[in-house]
């Protein structure tokens, strides 16, 4: 009886853990040392080692024109690529760059469905 439970728990967690794979996120590079970037998101926030992250300009903040609130970012231009090498800290990351030039703080990190 418990390994049918066991089993129905790994079943859960498992398409649970897909489903969190489909999500969109983005963080921001704090850093760029060479072809390291220093990430503002780790472990905490799901990022794994091996993960490819897409790497933009910082876009636009778009707002309300009545509330003056914020809709949130647009995207901005593509600039290439990383892939997470290690992860540290409390929530931090490395990423290699793995296509692309030019990336600066405050880039933005984005989720490529995997």
């Amino acid at each position: 009886m418990l390994k049918a439970i066991d089993f129905g728990l790994d079943d859960i967690l498992e398409g649970f853990l897909r489903q969190l794979d489909l999500l969109d996120w983005s963080t921001t590079i704090a850093k760029v040392e060479g072809e390291n970037l220093y990430l503002n998101a780790g472990k905490l926030s799901g990022v794994r080692i091996g993960d490819t992250l897409e790497i933009y300009e910082p876009g636009k903040e778009i707002f309300h024109p009545n509330t003056n609130l914020s809709l949130g970012w647009t995207t901005g231009k593509l600039k290439g690529a990383l892939r997470v090498t290690d992860l540290f800290g409390v929530d931090a990351a490395i990423g290699k760059v793995v296509q692309g030039s030019g990336f600066s703080s405050n880039d933005v990190a984005k989720s490529i469905v995997r």
